[in-house]
C-alpha cells in the first residue's frame, strides 16, 4: 500500500467529516430559527385571542 494514497484518502475522509459538519450545523441553526419565528406567530395568536376574549368580557 502507498503511503500518499492512505494519507489522501485521510485527507478525503477530513474533508468529508467538516462538510458533514458544517452542513449539520447550517440545518439545526435553519429549525431553531424557523421554530423560533413559529413560536412568536403562536404566541401573538395567543395574545390576539386573549384580547379578544378580555374584551368581550368587558375587562
Amino acid at each position: 500500500m502507498d503511503t500518499n494514497s492512505s494519507g489522501s484518502e485521510s485527507d478525503d475522509v477530513a474533508f468529508i467529516t467538516r462538510q458533514f459538519k458544517s452542513f449539520l450545523r447550517k440545518n439545526n441553526k435553519y429549525q431553531r430559527k424557523w421554530k423560533k419565528i413559529n413560536i412568536a406567530k403562536t404566541l401573538k395568536v395567543l395574545l390576539v385571542l386573549f384580547a379578544i376574549n378580555a374584551g368581550s368580557l368587558g375587562m
